[in-house]
């Protein structure tokens, strides 16, 4: 899943207190050339009868810290009178027509466009992964339920201390004069890489513990200063002992956001 700067942005942006309003649907358009990240680029098919395809999408499937969604139905193009070039891409749009490209790919195996081919997709053909990386299963799932129709409110983002991994049983910390910290991000930009990435432009620090917090690990971005669900989190270099006047520190720069 090749997510373009476009939805990047959006949901990058959701962390910056931007709520990223859902396309009512999206639908599938057919290229033949790669559209790039800008989902700007390439060239989309055209002929008659040719019309982008509604898509639905199944509920996220996650699998460790992998989330998934596919098409549920079959999507079946009209066929072409005659030569219509080769699909090499497809990409998800958020209209029928104009609108924004949200990811894209290249196909396993391009279609040449002709008068005895219907471009068609079995159910399940699409699949649309965020694999590895920092976001929380939980935070994926919402960029995914966004492809379905669920807007992602924008929220003022909070780091917790966490004494271990928060996908794999790690527990917040607790104790007197423990709070999570109020982070600011920058916009996102894009880096040399392709990516859109945001950056804390803000240095963090907790008040002195006054008792035993327990052993910090793992930092997580949440999305309410207490309750709220996970989005982002990153193992520390070491783990660190929260008491006797112990402070935590994050400086300036220190947290990034990615999306690709």
């Amino acid at each position: 899943m090749n997510m373009t700067d476009y939805y990047e942005t959006a949901m990058i942006n959701t962390m910056r207190s931007i709520t990223a309003p859902a396309p009512a649907a999206v639908y599938l358009a057919l290229y033949l050339s790669d559209p790039t990240d800008t989902g700007t680029g390439g060239t989309e098919v055209s002929y008659t009868g040719y019309a982008r395809r509604p898509v639905t999408l199944s509920a996220p499937e996650t699998e460790g810290v992998n989330v998934r969604v596919r098409n549920l139905a079959e999507i079946i193009f009209a066929t072409p009178g005659g030569s219509a070039g080769t699909v090499t891409h497809a990409g998800l749009m958020s209209a029928a027509t104009g609108g924004n490209m949200l990811v894209h790919a290249p196909l396993i195996n391009p279609i040449p466009m002709t008068a005895e081919v219907s471009p068609r997709f079995a159910a399940g053909n699409i699949q649309l992964s965020m694999n590895g990386g920092n976001l929380d299963p939980a935070y994926k799932t919402r960029i995914l339920n966004y492809l379905r129709g669920t807007t992602i409110q924008g929220f003022e983002p909070f780091l917790a201390m966490f004494d271990g991994d928060p996908t794999s049983g790690g527990a917040e910390l607790s104790g007197a004069g423990y709070a999570r910290l109020p982070v600011a991000f920058d916009a996102p930009a894009e880096q040399v890489s392709g990516f859109m990435q945001a950056q804390n432009h803000n240095s963090v620090e907790s008040a002195a513990a006054v008792v035993n917090w327990g052993s910090w690990a793992f930092g997580v971005i949440m999305d309410a200063a207490a309750g709220g669900g996970r989005v982002w989190y990153r193992q520390n270099l070491a783990s660190y002992s929260m008491h006797n006047n112990a402070k935590a520190y994050i400086r300036p720069g220190d947290i990034a956001i990615a999306l690709n």
